[in-house]
């Protein structure tokens, strides 16, 4: 069975049959019990990107918004705190990488694109540790525009007349002598769509029957094929281009499923077969099973109805089982969901160049009742090459994450008057159906590996422990990660069988060194390779050609100019990185029981007498200037038999004798905790740890077996700078102000009357821009708006 969905061909006329067999239907409780099993157990997270605009070059700052929500329930999802983002060539080579911190299902970063980037189209795509499970397939992907004036572009070779032809029998086979639904798709080498008639004609050259595509290269046309006969398509383009193309094989014996809307507020499912016994339709919409029914075949036919009230939201699956309970045949049927309704009202239809523009946004749910909206709001000058965007939050959620490859002007299908609609959107789900699972998994006893668990806390640094000995996994080894600053970051972790190690450091924000150990008393055979966190598979999507051509290079330098000014004039601005103001910057221990501020005491010259004098809760044992610790367990006052965790800046060490002779004035303060302290899978007899004042280890020496490498934590967040013009001084100001992107805010929230008011100022470059504005609700409504103002000297 092909994984194209496929759509209706002809109703049983007989009435009496019909209702023989709706008084046959029942329920398959074993289909359903697994399929509900395997919804429970595959929880499928969803990313959407909402970028400033799809324009740029090189220079310019693309900046951006991640949403993310259930795939099921298509509500927000506060499961994954690390988003990660990449900008790929046309090669699937990243060019930029970040990872983005996530917090209540929403996170935002930006990437400043170098003078040095190739000029093309790229791909940004976006993705979870969790949902590198189901594959690159299902990572949110939007194609973006990047030129380089400072570097001769490649422009786009001529147009080549060679097209992708496809067929989609309904519901996955023809089978010989059951009609038949077939729909179509034609595109050029590059994917786009194209316009075409056609024959479908049979190896004697007879004329079977004529077809035309409808809208962006798909149409549809019914017939009833026979087993004996080959059949093939004659196609001729608009531009007069005639090609040929086989139709799929004939098959002898199968199943054909028809869907088809009998206009009474039903869908009504006609399936015929040339085999015998029960069929099985299960119906689901997100992987929620909405019709799980049992129909006997008479003269191997079966009549069912359901009310489309009773489908869910978005795409609905319609999968038939034989009688051996093996799916045989599948289509897809497109609910339009419900959505948030965003309206935007500019204070103005037209602004002088350096004035403050206020835009009152609301938001409303289905029922013209207000919602608080979760939302992202971008203002930029539209021209040749910075247009308005195809899609949206709501087409991607509903219709594009759902299905396979590119979909031409997603918003066409949730748009309001057009009398192809019905049918063009069939034709999509007939040409581009995919599910987000394969049935094979769902049918099978065992549960698919889960190679990649969700970073529900902070980052996971993932790594490789090995036996420097013979370069071979080692399990059951404990490795150590530090992050030495200031504030310093600490965690273990033991191998697995198959030597992986895997370390939770939350809130690691920026670049810093990483430092990697085992014990090296005990261990020091080992060491720990770090993994790459970010994917290394790819989507087969193809990217599309260069749109830009050598008419646009006017235009394109005056967009480089306003980058580079921007980067001259206002580069100290760009550069401002916030820290999140809710980070938890305390130790993974939290305060401990005591904490030892060393200048608040009388000074001693070594470490020795610092700790004999001033840390009650640790005996210090010297044989033969052999240093050891033992920590007072504040529970039962005693002290443990054995050490304590000891660390200085969050670096272990495991020779105490090595921090006796630190310099105790580099020491800004002691903490102590007396009392035994778990850490993942490991008990600590007591934890002592030393601050210095800048975080630098205050001399310690690393041990050479330690990995030191630099590390990117999450992205700190850019801040978006935009002038002021309130004052006479700041309207009077000589420097230039030619910004195309005049307004970024991710994060913008509409109160419990659902409305927001947000003001920017206007630049030096005059023309018309255009809002756009994109959300969602807490319940799952998502919407976008767009409206368009104009500026004038």
């Amino acid at each position: 069975m092909k994984r194209s969905m496929h759509k209706y061909g002809c109703l049983i006329s007989c009435l009496l049959l019909i209702g023989g067999m709706a008084s046959a239907q029942r329920t398959d409780d074993a289909i359903a019990q697994q399929f509900d099993a395997f919804r429970a157990q595959n929880l499928q997270e969803k990313l959407f990107v909402h970028t400033d605009k799809a324009f740029y070059v090189a220079g310019e700052i693309v900046w951006f918004k991640i949403y993310a929500t259930d795939a099921q329930l298509q509500q927000p999802l506060d499961l994954s705190k690390v988003a990660y983002v990449e900008l790929l060539n046309s090669e699937h080579k990243p060019v930029l990488q970040a990872k983005i911190a996530m917090n209540e299902a929403t996170g935002n970063g930006s990437f400043q694109l170098p003078y040095s980037i190739n000029s093309g189209n790229y791909v940004l795509r976006s993705y979870t540790n969790w949902m590198k499970n189901a594959g690159a397939d299902f990572f949110f992907e939007k194609n973006i525009t990047i030129i380089n004036p400072l570097k001769k572009p490649d422009w786009p070779a001529a147009e080549t007349s060679v097209y992708d032809v496809q067929f989609f029998p309904e519901s996955g086979n023809l089978v010989g002598g059951i009609n038949s639904k077939v729909a179509f798709r034609i595109v050029d080498a590059h994917g786009k769509s194209q316009e075409a008639t056609g024959i479908i004609v049979n190896q004697r050259n007879d004329t079977v029957t004529r077809f035309k595509t409808l809208r962006f290269g798909m149409g549809n046309f019914s017939f009833k094929p026979y087993d004996a006969d080959q059949y093939r398509a004659i196609l001729t383009t608009n531009q007069g281009i005639t090609i040929t193309r086989p139709l799929p094989v004939v098959s002898p014996k199968g199943t054909v499923m028809q869907v088809k809307d009998n206009g009474r507020g039903q869908l009504s499912i006609h399936i015929e077969s040339t085999g015998g016994g029960p069929v099985y339709l299960l119906v689901h919409t997100r992987q929620l099973l909405q019709k799980m029914i049992t129909q006997d075949l008479a003269n191997g036919e079966a009549e069912i109805k359901i009310d489309k009230k009773d489908l869910g939201e978005g795409i609905s699956h319609f999968t038939v089982f034989n009688e051996s309970k093996q799916p045989v045949c599948e289509r897809l049927w497109f609910t339009r969901p419900s959505a948030m309704l965003v309206s935007l009202q500019p204070d103005a239809g037209q602004y002088a160049t350096r004035k403050k523009v206020t835009l009152t946004i609301t938001t409303k749910d289905p029922l013209s009742q207000p919602v608080t909206g979760n939302l992202s709001a971008s203002v930029y000058l539209a021209d040749a090459l910075q247009t308005a965007p195809e899609s949206g939050i709501l087409s991607y959620l509903w219709l594009q994450s759902d299905l396979k490859g590119t979909i031409e002007s997603p918003a066409y299908y949730f748009s309001e008057n057009s009398p192809d609609l019905a049918e063009a959107t069939d034709n999509l789900m007939l040409t581009q159906g995919w599910r987000r699972f394969k049935w094979e998994n769902v049918m099978r006893a065992t549960k698919s590996p889960i190679d990649f668990v969700p970073e529900a806390e902070g980052h996971i640094i993932q790594g490789k422990l090995v036996d420097k000995r013979n370069n071979q996994p080692a399990a059951n080894i404990t490795a150590y990660l530090s992050v030495p600053r200031e504030k310093p970051l600490f965690n273990n972790a033991i191998s697995t069988a198959n030597g992986s190690v895997k370390f939770d450091v939350k809130n690691f924000y920026g670049g810093n060194e990483i430092v990697l150990q085992t014990n090296v008393q005990t261990d020091s055979l080992y060491r720990v390779d770090i993994s790459s966190p970010f994917f290394e598979k790819y989507s087969e999507t193809k990217t599309p050609l260069l749109a830009v051509s050598e008419k646009d290079a006017d235009l394109l330098l005056v967009h480089s100019m306003q980058a580079q000014i921007g980067n001259t004039y206002y580069a100290d601005k760009q550069r401002q990185f916030l820290f999140p103001r809710s980070i938890d910057t305390m130790a993974f221990y939290g305060n401990g029981d005591k904490q030892y501020y060393l200048d608040d005491y009388t000074r001693f010259i070594t470490m020795e007498e610092v700790m004999r004098e001033y840390i009650a809760d640790v005996r210090v044992r010297n044989n033969n200037d052999k240093f050891s610790y033992r920590m007072r367990d504040k529970a039962f006052d005693r002290f443990f038999e054995t050490p304590p965790l000891v660390l200085i800046d969050g670096i272990p060490v495991f020779d105490p004798t090595r921090i006796i002779a630190l310099d105790p004035l580099k020491i800004k303060r002691i903490d102590v905790v007396a009392q035994k302290f778990y850490q993942n899978n490991l008990l600590y007899d007591g934890i002592i740890q030393y601050h210095s004042y800048q975080g630098d280890l205050a001399g310690y020496q690393l041990d050479p077996n330690a990995l030191v490498i630099e590390y990117e934590g999450m992205q700190l967040e850019r801040e978006f700078y935009s002038p002021i013009y309130e004052t006479p001084g700041q309207l009077q100001s000589r420097l230039p102000d030619m910004r195309n992107l005049l307004y970024w805010s991710p994060e913008i929230r509409t109160d419990i009357t659902g409305n927001k008011q947000v003001s920017f100022y206007t630049g030096d470059t005059p023309g018309k821009y255009i809002v756009v504005i994109q959300g969602i609700t807490s319940n799952g409504l998502a919407g976008s708006s767009s409206t368009g103002f104009t500026v004038v000297k």
